[in-house]
């Protein structure tokens, strides 16, 4: 009898830990999916190295290798580009993101809303993905 209460507080102590452990991907502690930055430097398509990952509690970051000069349009979305998972910014702005600039809000529920960076510079820019606030907001930073 004993051996079977050990056995159960165990095997239930293993699923409670389990289930608060991180594994640094933004779709298993968010929104139970991976999200990607999704554009035109990618071709809008969900890869592996364009995934996010967690840096702290609602706050993830993926990089990318941008040409200096160029517009880039993009999103955060998951792999189905679905509502609450499909990050444009929000009415009221243009969705022009600048470098080292105040966060931008976003939409979790975009269609058309594009967002668009231009690098002065060729090289890694780090692409944040902050929902730690009322509303999800992104910026960028050159690495």
């Amino acid at each position: 009898m004993i051996k079977k209460l050990v056995a159960t507080i165990f095997v239930l102590s293993m699923a409670v830990l389990s289930g608060c452990a991180s594994n640094g991907d933004m779709g298993e502690d968010a929104f139970g999916k991976t999200i990607y930055l999704r554009g035109e430097m990618n071709g809008w398509n969900a890869k592996p190295e364009s995934s996010l990952t967690q840096v702290e509690t609602g706050l993830y970051r993926t990089v990318a290798e941008l040409e200096g000069g160029k517009r880039y349009k993009f999103k955060f979305a998951d792999m189905s580009w679905s509502c609450g998972t499909n990050f444009g910014y929000s009415s009221g702005g243009d969705g022009v993101v600048s470098l080292d600039a105040e966060p931008t809000l976003l939409n979790d529920c975009s269609k058309y809303e594009d967002l668009k960076f231009t690098p002065e510079l060729t090289g890694s820019y780090e692409f944040y993905l902050d929902v730690r606030g009322e509303k999800a907001a992104m910026f960028v930073k050159a690495l």
